[in-house]
């Protein structure tokens, strides 16, 4: 009687056995690169598990590389290729019942759509992604999803709605240990006592915050922190020391490759600029921003825009709309390097 479990496995099978262990070495190698913002390496490891996971017809791996990939991107501000990283991830787990793997697609498609502005979808994504991680007693993925709904709130201008979310997450991370976590709600938390005008307080926590993904290594959180640290400063007319911070922000966001943090520093240097008089450089550099912006289809947050529409005002006012509308369109058409550079040298 023929017994598959005593029949020769084919040459192709065996391949396909043994590489496995190299995808899954390869997904660790993904999360390790994710967390250094190492996107490019993410790319290629995530990218060879998938081929592997493919072949060999394993749908939970093929959803974690895409995932990993669809991250990857998120982190670039490649929403698009995201997004499409991210619906194939979604619809594999629901297909095999992987409720974690959902809440965790979710739960960064709900951060993706939060940041091109689209704050009901958010609302929506993350409402369900945080059910399931509370069913699957997962708590550092609820603290994420409960960690993107408090930053929305606060995005929004609505810190009374956004306290609650981030200090249940801040002490689902305390409990868990987890220093990039504590670190993240730490400079969640300095951003409400900045919007509350408890400007000594936010700064206290920003550069702990600060100190923390400076000891990780977290290029993105450190280029967060100091542009946090610019908005106290400004706030508290410290015009050199906001420049300061917002340009250190800068070359962070650009190693993590992260379009819509290069937008939001440089708008930020513009404001600094349109204070100094150098009218023609902050129109420049907001033609730049913007063609950052067109890229990732991010507005300008609710927030923010108070401020930005000033300085927009302000550079018109200086310049003329003739000359403004010049120099906004010849700052549109430079790189992101070129726009970077100008920001640290000029003004």
């Amino acid at each position: 009687m023929h017994n598959p479990q005593h029949e020769a496995r084919r040459p192709g099978d065996q391949a396909n056995s043994a590489a496995l262990p190299r995808a899954r070495a390869l997904e660790d190698l993904a999360v390790i690169a994710t967390r250094q913002g190492e996107t490019a390496l993410v790319d290629a490891c995530s990218t060879e598990s998938l081929a592997i996971y493919r072949r060999t017809g394993d749908r939970r791996g093929i959803a974690h590389a895409l995932h990993s990939l669809g991250r990857a991107a998120l982190v670039r501000t490649d929403y698009p290729r995201a997004i499409t990283y991210y619906a194939e991830s979604l619809a594999i787990r629901r297909a095999i019942n992987d409720r974690r793997g959902i809440a965790e697609t979710l739960t960064n498609l709900g951060r993706l759509v939060r940041f091109q502005g689209d704050y009901a979808r958010a609302e929506t994504l993350l409402g369900e992604a945080i059910p399931l991680w509370r069913q699957e007693r997962d708590a550092l993925g609820l603290a994420m999803a409960l960690g993107n709904l408090g930053h929305m709130a606060r995005d929004r201008g609505e810190p009374t709605t956004a306290t609650p979310y981030i200090e249940e997450s801040f002490t689902l991370y305390q409990d868990l240990k987890n220093t990039r976590g504590i670190s993240i709600v730490l400079n969640q938390r300095a951003l409400l006592a900045y919007d509350a005008g408890a400007y000594e307080r936010a700064r206290s926590l920003s550069e702990e915050s600060l100190a923390l993904r400076e000891q990780i290594g977290d290029h993105w959180g450190i280029a967060d922190c100091h542009r946090t640290l610019g908005d106290i400063a400004a706030a508290t007319g410290d015009a050199d020391d906001a420049l300061a911070h917002y340009r250190a922000s800068l070359p962070h966001f650009r190693t993590v490759g992260t379009l819509i943090g290069v937008a939001e520093c440089l708008e930020r240097v513009t404001r600094m600029f349109s204070e100094r008089g150098a009218s023609a450089s902050a129109a420049l550099l907001f033609g730049a921003a913007d063609a950052c912006r067109e890229t990732t289809n991010s507005p300008v947050l609710p927030v923010d825009c108070p401020a930005y529409g000033r300085a927009v005002v302000a550079a018109r006012a200086t310049l003329g709309d003739d000359v403004y509308a010049r120099a906004w369109e010849a700052g549109h058409g430079i790189s992101t390097n070129e726009a970077i550079a100008e920001a640290l040298t000029s003004g």
